[in-house]
């Protein structure tokens, strides 16, 4: 209040522009004597989508092509996925030409294993068809775990040797 009234004062003992500049001069923010001042800001972030993925291999092991009985792999397939909160993330994969290819020597020309993938634990039921997304559960932020398993039909007479094939898995979110 003291400083206010002391300005004041000086305020009325100048005329004309050297009043005028005054008065600017007082419009303006004065330190408080011994007390600190604050101010804001504003802080601000975008977050974005992302994911990432990690996907256990299939193995089916030793198929016995007089069997009758088809030979399944379930409930160790694990898709491994982290992606942003509340994203609704969904994994596709190329099923155009799935059937595992002869590998090693000597490997005999157009040898092909057939075999299917599943969006379950189980085999069986609706195939993953190319294209078709797997729909995962809705993104939580943390890691998360969906199963898929495969299939190998029973009565495939093809050669003893080893079978492969690399699958693309897509993740879109």
């Amino acid at each position: 209040m003291k400083t206010l009234n002391l300005r004041f004062i000086l305020a009325l003992a100048l005329t004309g522009a050297a009043a005028s500049s005054f008065a600017a001069i007082l419009t303006q923010p004065i330190a408080s004597p011994g007390g600190p001042l604050s101010g804001t800001i504003q802080v601000t972030a975008t977050v974005t989508e992302a994911c990432t993925i990690s996907v256990n291999d299939l193995a089916f092991g030793a198929y016995n092509p007089s069997s009758t009985t088809n030979k399944d792999v379930t409930n160790n397939n694990a898709i491994t996925y982290t992606c942003t909160k509340n994203s609704t993330p969904q994994l596709e994969i190329d099923t155009s030409t799935l059937g595992m290819t002869a590998t090693g020597a000597p490997a005999p020309a157009n040898e092909t294993l057939s075999y299917f993938l599943y969006p379950s634990a189980t085999a069986g039921g609706t195939q993953w068809e190319n294209g078709a997304p797997y729909i995962l559960t809705p993104a939580t932020g943390v890691s998360q775990t969906a199963s898929y398993s495969g299939r190998i039909t029973a009565g495939q007479f093809v050669p003893p040797i080893s079978y492969t094939q690399d699958v693309t898995m897509s993740l879109s979110f």
